[in-house]
């Protein structure tokens, strides 16, 4: 009877694990960036990936300048790029200041512009990059944001809450030789952060310092989110057969 009860409680125990576990998995799957292919041309493999190179023209968007944290975008350039050199290391990867060194500030601006308000290059960019194929990489990557929001929930007491930000975006990737699109994905992340009050010092019947009435729950930083969707596309690329 005693062995019978200590299979039971051994077989309840595994199936409890195995429970929690699959619990676990799902909620870091639904914590996980999102992404979702637009377009994919066949000649662009990874084996063209890795023996062309990358050239990252940065990342744009009107959201990215945000009252509370001012201007991100050179942030933003520079996380896209790290991501890559991170998630991609056989991969030549030329950061966005040497790509502007090379087509010269005033193209470098016009190409941004490009790709802020459609996935394909104007004629004249495309005509930069031809020309400039032998000192670039096989092809270019360039990110634009489409919405970046956040928002917060309180404690019932008040004294602390949950900070969300939640942005989507497209990536985008040309070859150089021509400008044409050669592979695209959009995405989106939120993700969370938990905050406390400060409730300051009280001396005596007076508070001093603390966080004030207005206080909330800040949002994780908009590089923070970029981060984890941008080693996300950087994962997807590492795979491509």
């Amino acid at each position: 009877m005693e062995g019978a009860l200590m299979k039971g409680s051994c077989m309840f125990a595994r199936a409890h694990c195995s429970a929690a576990i699959l619990i676990g998995i799902s909620l870091l799957m639904s914590c996980a960036p999102k992404m979702r292919p637009v377009y994919e041309d066949p000649s662009f493999t990874g084996g063209a990936l890795r023996s062309g190179g990358l050239a990252v023209l940065g990342v744009v968007g009107r959201d990215l300048t945000n009252p509370e944290e001012g201007q991100v975008a050179d942030q933003a350039d520079q996380c896209l790029a790290a991501s890559m050199k991170k998630m991609l290391p056989g991969v030549t990867i030329v950061e966005v200041p040497a790509v502007r060194d090379r087509v010269g500030e005033s193209a470098w601006k016009e190409m941004r512009v490009d790709v802020s308000d459609s996935d394909s290059l104007a004629s004249d960019s495309k005509r930069l990059l031809a020309d400039s194929a032998t000192h670039f990489p096989a092809f270019l990557m360039a990110a634009r944001v489409g919405t970046e929001r956040n928002w917060h929930e309180m404690n019932q007491d008040g004294k602390g809450g949950t900070g969300y930000r939640k942005i989507t975006l497209r990536v985008n990737i040309y070859r150089v030789a021509d400008g044409a699109l050669v592979w695209s994905q959009m995405g989106e992340h939120t993700a969370f952060e938990t905050s406390s009050k400060d409730e300051g010092i009280k001396i005596w019947k007076v508070t001093v310092g603390g966080s004030g009435d207005d206080w909330y729950p800040v949002p994780p930083k908009v590089v923070k989110v970029l981060s984890s969707i941008f080693d996300k596309v950087g994962e997807t690329l590492a795979k491509r057969p």
